[in-house]
């Protein structure tokens, strides 16, 4: 009973969280709204949660240092939200009210209570969205919710909290969803009269791709790519979404629901296998340019600045070599200035070996990938960004920081000295 109430507390903590984002417009889930725009903060809001949680597939948890700021935002302007179950048989469990707090003439220990009292509130709706049957249509709970705010004016929000992995349903990620092309589940979805009414509807997505034991993590690319599915998913509908990140934690019941795994290992993002082919029908790929526009580094270091964007622009170099598998690539690490010395090049072939390996965990088997790390006077492709006086052009120096991803069979590779037959 213990580990109940504990993991109901928690869950309590992240809807209140996200209370307060639905109801005051925090920054951290609006993208910097205007709090001084005092005509978006008084229209009416109407707000549904999704919410999962159960056996082997978790929950989302926050911080609970969130907690006194989330609620005293939520009393401070109240609203009307719906708890809708994510489980198997999604449908809304709860529809309350949070009355707004008038702190006028309260003396600070009547306004703490008052805070307390609406903090057990959330926590007795909370425990209504326990699993009752088995599986879990992510789907059909966005659907619910969806539906109940069709009649509602103001500004509608639903946030679901969820892995977007569903179990059972149109979307049944146990029968190789993740491998399926995201527009091509949406036609499927169009055909199937499927998709839900979600005009005007805004999405906030906490914890997609999370998963907790005994679910297998996914890869960064399966992640990438449920999110592309979602998406499509959700703008067809009508509806806008953002997605953030969130720690998943186990959900500890006397009594689980239980939930099919989805075999992330079967559910590889490489469809095709390798195959012999005639020499004559492979093509040359073309040399793709990763300066640092698209990819950057943290200065003098192999690290990327915001890897989820490193990972983002490395998807589209893995999805091009899923589609060639014969093809086998270059990645070369290349710097700024004039300069030929061991650091240099010892940086260059570091930050090759980080893209390489980003596209590993996409699925590129690591024999189709050779490292290179060239200097600036080694670099063929080197444009000269000192002037005169030998200062540094930032504006050309930031070109000559760049990873390229070279066909082996190129005269792009010819440049650089490399050939190789297959």
């Amino acid at each position: 009973m213990k580990k109940v109430t504990r993991n109901l507390r928690v869950l309590f903590v992240m809807l209140v969280a996200v209370m307060c984002m639905l109801l005051c417009g925090c920054t951290s889930f609006w993208g910097g709204k205007d709090k001084q725009n005092t005509e978006e903060d008084s229209t009416t809001i109407s707000a549904a949660v999704v919410v999962r949680m159960g056996k082997g597939i978790g929950m989302v948890s926050l911080d609970d240092a969130a907690l006194d700021e989330v609620a005293e935002c939520v009393i401070e302007n109240g609203g009307t939200v719906r708890i809708v179950r994510c489980d198997g048989m999604p449908e809304i469990v709860s529809t309350f009210a949070v009355s707004k707090l008038d702190v006028n003439g309260m003396s600070k220990s009547r306004v703490e209570r008052q805070r307390n009292d609406a903090k057990m509130v959330f926590l007795n709706e909370i425990k209504k969205a326990s699993p009752v049957k088995a599986e879990v249509d992510t789907l059909q709970a966005i659907n619910v919710a969806a539906s109940s705010l069709q009649n509602n004016g103001g500004r509608k929000i639903i946030t679901v909290l969820d892995s977007g992995l569903a179990t059972t349903g149109y979307l049944d990620c146990t029968k190789g969803l993740l491998n399926v092309d995201a527009k091509t589940v949406v036609e499927a979805l169009r055909d199937a009269k499927a998709i839900p009414d979600m005009h005007d509807i805004e999405v906030i997505w906490l914890g997609l791709g999370k998963t907790a034991e005994p679910q297998a993590p996914l890869s960064e690319a399966q992640i990438v790519h449920l999110k592309e599915i979602w998406t499509e998913i959700l703008n067809a509908a009508g509806a806008s979404v953002e997605f953030y990140d969130a720690q998943v934690v186990p959900y500890v019941a006397a009594e689980g629901i239980d939930v099919s795994l989805v075999d992330v290992e079967e559910r590889s993002l490489v469809i095709r296998d390798s195959m012999k082919v005639d020499e004559q029908t492979i093509p040359v790929l073309e040399t793709v340019v990763l300066d640092s526009s698209k990819v950057r580094f943290v200065g003098d270091k192999a690290a990327f600045v915001d890897r989820e964007e490193a990972s983002a622009a490395l998807y589209e170099v893995a999805k091009l070599l899923i589609d060639n598998p014969q093809n086998r690539v270059l990645i070369v690490g290349t710097t700024a200035g004039d300069y030929e010395n061991a650091f240099c090049k010892e940086l260059s072939m570091a930050r090759a070996m980080a893209v390489k390996d980003v596209l590993c965990l996409y699925g590129i088997d690591e024999s189709r990938l050779v490292c290179m790390g060239l200097t600036g006077p080694e670099d063929p492709f080197h444009l000269e960004d000192l002037d005169i006086n030998g200062k540094m052009i930032e504006e050309i120096a930031t070109k000559n920081r760049k990873v390229m991803i070279i066909d082996v069979k190129s005269e792009d590779a010819s440049l650089l000295g490399y050939t190789e037959n297959y």
